[in-house]
Parts: C-alpha cells; structure tokens; sequence
C-alpha cells in the first residue's frame, strides 16, 4: 500500500532493474552519466556495479514531474530502460529482471506503469488509469 501523498504534478519510482555488466569498458561511465535515467534529466537512480551484475535502485521519493514531455514519465523511463537493453548482448538478456514501477499524478488521474522486460530487446509497459 502507497502512503505517498496524491498531489497534481509529481511521480515517483519504485523497484529496480539489473542484469549483467556488458562487456563494454565504457559501461559503468555512460550508464552513470550520458543516458537518460539521471538526476540532470529528473531521475534518481542508485545505479551500482558488483564484481559483473550491475543494479539500479529506485529513488522512491515524490518528485516534481514538470521537466517531463507531456507524454509524461512513463514514456521518459520506457526509452531510457530501452537503451539499457540495447547495451546488453544477446547472451546477458536472459540475465535482465525489473520490477521496476512509476507512478504520475496528472489532473485528475493516476497513472502506475509497470516496467517488464520481454524478448527480444524490448521493454513492455503496462499502464492503468485510475
């Protein structure tokens, strides 16, 4: 049960998303700073790298959702979670798991997305209403 309070305006996210450190030197440098889930673009994330699993922790904090495209925070979070699947290889795929969720609270609406991971390479959202 959420206790978050419903106001107009904002989101927040809760779960995480993991799977196995491709095998690009690169990785943890543009995970961390040159993709979309981080704080400059509105996201907080606890993204962390062990030995070769990498997880990112939501933020579940209630955040202020005006920096988003109208499309809102679903669609933001679908692309960025949609790169991170491309950086995997085929052979790390299996290895993704999400239990990944996001909440927006529009005028007069509340929009809860769950983030799942399907084959081949593509993230599914279901969103509900409400």
């Amino acid at each position: 049960m959420n206790s978050k309070a419903k106001v107009e305006g904002t989101y927040f996210t809760d779960g995480m998303f993991q799977g196995c450190v491709p095998d690009d030197r690169n990785f943890e440098k543009t995970s961390k700073n040159g993709w979309p889930l981080n704080e400059k673009n509105g996201l907080r994330f606890d993204f962390t790298i062990d030995g070769s699993r990498f997880n990112l922790l939501a933020d579940d904090k209630l955040n202020p959702s005006q920096n988003f495209p109208p499309d809102g925070v679903e669609e933001h979070l679908a692309a960025a979670f949609q790169k991170l699947i491309e950086l995997s290889p085929p052979a790390n795929l299996l290895q993704l798991m999400s239990t990944l969720r996001s909440v927006e609270y529009r005028p007069g609406t509340e929009i809860q997305t769950l983030y799942i991971i399907t084959r081949p390479r593509k993230n599914q959202r279901q969103t509900t209403n409400s």
